[in-house]
C-alpha cells in the first residue's frame, strides 16, 4: 500500500499523470495576473519586512530583515511585493520588480540599492522549512565543551554547503513556495469561512469575485490530486509536531478570529499552519467528492464512530457549535447548566443550595417541584433537558406514590438521563441519623439566633420515624413553629459535611449524592445515556455493557 492510499478518504485519481505538481512555476503567474484583484480582496494584509520579523518572532520563528533579503536574492523565497530603491543624490526612487523568479534573474543589491519587501503571512511555510534545514541540533549545555562545538560547526557548515549545491534543493524550495502560493490563491475564497469576516472591497461586484473563484479552481484542478492530499497531510503533521494538542485546536478554531490571531508562541504557529491546511482542504473538497481529514488529525487513530461520538460529526468544524457544546464540558469550561436537580420542597432546596452554591446558575440548576404538575410539567422539562443534553436528577420522597408512578412513566419513555434518588421514608431520615438530626436542630436554632434555649437530646426524639413526626415533636418541645424551610435544609447540609459524621461519600449517602451532582458537570452525556440508564421499575441506575460507539 503506497502513501497515497493510506490517506483517509483519499481515492486515487488515474488522471494525475496529466496534471502538474504543486510548484511556484504553476502558481506564481496566476498571482501576478490577478495582483489587482488580490490587492482588493486579500483577507490578510501584507507585512513589510519589519512587521513580518516581529510577527514571526511572536509565534516562535525568529527571522530578520537581512535574512529575508539574503534568501530573496539567492532565489530561495518568493515575496508578494518587492520594490527596489535607488539612492542617488540623497533622493530615493522606487521601482517594482517581480516577487518570484518567473524565469527572470534577480539583480544583486549593490552599494546604492536597497529592497523594500511586502510579505503574505502564508509565506511562513517556506521560512519554517528553511528553519528546519538550517537549525543547529544542539543542547545549550553543549557549549560548555568548545572543542566539540568547533568540530560540530565545521561539520554543520560542510553539510549546509553540500546540501545547497544538491540538485533537489532549489526544486524543493520551489515546491514550498508553491504551497504558500496555493494557499494565497485560495485565501480570498475560503478565509472568510475560517475567520467569519469578509474584508473585500464593496466596490467590486460579485461577478468579479465569482470569475476569480472559477479561475482559481481551474488552476486547482490542474494540480495533481495526490499532491494536494499529501501537501495537506504534511501540513497537518508539521502543525502536530509544533503543537500536538489537536482537540485544543478544534476549540481555538471555533473561537473568534480576533482572539486566536493574537495567540503567540508555538501554539500560535501551529494554529497558522492548520489554518493554511484548512484553506487547501476546502479547495480540495469543493472539487472532489472524497474528503480530506480535518486539521486536528495527525498521529491519533480514531475508531469508527469515535469522532462523531466525541464531536457530533466526523467533520466537527462543519458544525462548530455542536463541537463546542460537546467538548467544553469535558474540559470543565462550560458555563451552561449541565445538570438539573428536581426536588419537592424548600428543605431539599436549602440543603442543596448550601453545598452547591459555587455551581448554581453556572453548571447546576435546582428546580423546586412543590406545587407543580409532576406529570405534564415535568415531562416538558425533561424533554428540554434531553434537547440540551443536560443531566436530570430527581430527588423524591418514597411516600409520594402517585408521583412515583409519573416518574416511572417518564423513565420508561426514556426521558431521564441521569439519576433518580428515592428517599425512604423522606429526605431527613434517609440521609441522617437521629444523632445528626438533633445536632442539625441545634445548628438551625443557632442560625435563627435562638441561643438561650435548653439543649435537646436524642431521647427527646427516640420515637420519631419520619420528618413529620420530628417536626411535630419539636413543636411540642419548644412550643414554637416547625423548623421546615431552606434554613433547616442548610442546617442539615452543614451537619452532613461536619466533623460529627463521616464525610466520605462511601459512608455518607448525602455526600455521595452531592459528589455525583458535581461529577455530572464533566461526565460525558452520551456515554452516560448509553452505559448508565435508569431502570423503569426500581428507578436505580443500571450499568450496561453496551458499546458507546
Amino acid at each position: 500500500m503506497n502513501a497515497i492510499s493510506c490517506l483517509r478518504g483519499y481515492v486515487p485519481d488515474p488522471s494525475d499523470a496529466e496534471r502538474k505538481p504543486i510548484s511556484s512555476e504553476a502558481l506564481a503567474p496566476f498571482l501576478e495576473q490577478h495582483a489587482s484583484f488580490l490587492g482588493e480582496h486579500r483577507q490578510l494584509a501584507l507585512l513589510d519586512q519589519s512587521a513580518f520579523t516581529v510577527w514571526t518572532g511572536k509565534i516562535g520563528l525568529y527571522t530578520s530583515g537581512s535574512d529575508i533579503e539574503y534568501f530573496y536574492r539567492k532565489g530561495y523565497i518568493n515575496l508578494d511585493r518587492v520594490q527596489k530603491c535607488s539612492i542617488v543624490n540623497n533622493r530615493t526612487t522606487k521601482s517594482e520588480i517581480p516577487g518570484s523568479p518567473l524565469g527572470k534573474s534577480r539583480e544583486a543589491a549593490g552599494r546604492w540599492f536597497q529592497y523594500h519587501f511586502e510579505i503574505h503571512p502564508f509565506r511562513l511555510i517556506t521560512f519554517q522549512y528553511l528553519y528546519e534545514w538550517y537549525r543547529w541540533h544542539l543542547a545549550p549545555l553543549a557549549f560548555g565543551n568548545m572543542a566539540q562545538i568547533e568540530a560540530y560547526f565545521k561539520l554543520h557548515v560542510r553539510y549546509i554547503k553540500r546540501f545547497q549545491r544538491s540538485p533537489g534543493f532549489i526544486q524543493t524550495l520551489n515546491r514550498f513556495n508553491g504551497i504558500a502560493e496555493l494557499a494565497i490563491m485560495l485565501e480570498p475564497i475560503y478565509w472568510p469561512t475560517i475567520t467569519s469576516n469578509h474584508l473585500g472591497s464593496p466596490s467590486n461586484s460579485e461577478k468579479q469575485f465569482l470569475g476569480y473563484k472559477a479561475a482559481a479552481l481551474e488552476i486547482l484542478k490542474s494540480l495533481r490530486k495526490s499532491d494536494l492530499a499529501l501537501t495537506h497531510e504534511s501540513l497537518r503533521h508539521l502543525a502536530n509536531k509544533i503543537d500536538s494538542n489537536g482537540e485544543l485546536y478544534l476549540l481555538l478554531r471555533s473561537a473568534k478570529w480576533q482572539k486566536r490571531e493574537k495567540i503567540h508562541s508555538d501554539l500560535g504557529r501551529a494554529l497558522w499552519f492548520r489554518h493554511i491546511a484548512e484553506v487547501i482542504r476546502r479547495g480540495y473538497d469543493s472539487i472532489y467528492e472524497d474528503r480530506l481529514a480535518h486539521e486536528d488529525e495527525a498521529s491519533s487513530i480514531w475508531v469508527p464512530g469515535g469522532r462523531k461520538w466525541a464531536y457530533g460529526s466526523d467533520y466537527p468544524l462543519d458544525n462548530s457549535r455542536e463541537l463546542v457544546r460537546r467538548t467544553l464540558p469535558r474540559w470543565g469550561l462550560s458555563s451552561a447548566p449541565r445538570s438539573r436537580i428536581y426536588v419537592e420542597g424548600h428543605t431539599e432546596v436549602g440543603a442543596l443550595q448550601e453545598v452547591l452554591a459555587p455551581y448554581l446558575g453556572y453548571t447546576i440548576e435546582i428546580i423546586n417541584m412543590e406545587g407543580r404538575d409532576w406529570n405534564l410539567w415535568l415531562e416538558k422539562q425533561l424533554r428540554s433537558d434531553i434537547n440540551a443534553r443536560r443531566f436530570s436528577t430527581i430527588l423524591l420522597d418514597g411516600d409520594r406514590k402517585e408521583v412515583l408512578r409519573s416518574v416511572k412513566t417518564h423513565v420508561r419513555n426514556m426521558l431521564v438521563v441521569g439519576e433518580v434518588q428515592i428517599n425512604e421514608p423522606d429526605f431527613e431520615f434517609h440521609y441522617f441519623s437521629i444523632t445528626q438530626l438533633v445536632s442539625a436542630i441545634s445548628r438551625y436554632e443557632h442560625m435563627q439566633n435562638l441561643t438561650d434555649l435548653v439543649p435537646l437530646n436524642e431521647g427527646d426524639f427516640a420515637h420519631c420515624r419520619n420528618a413529620k413526626q420530628l417536626a411535630r415533636r419539636y413543636e411540642d418541645l419548644r412550643s414554637a413553629p416547625s423548623f421546615k424551610g431552606t434554613t433547616w435544609g442548610a442546617a442539615l447540609a452543614q451537619e452532613a459535611f461536619s466533623e460529627n459524621g463521616p464525610i466520605d461519600e462511601n459512608s455518607n449517602s448525602f455526600v455521595h449524592f452531592i459528589n455525583s451532582a458535581i461529577r455530572s458537570i464533566t461526565t460525558d452525556y452520551e456515554a452516560q445515556r448509553i452505559r448508565g440508564p435508569v431502570d423503569a421499575e426500581t428507578l436505580q441506575t443500571r450499568p450496561t455493557s453496551d458499546p458507546v460507539f
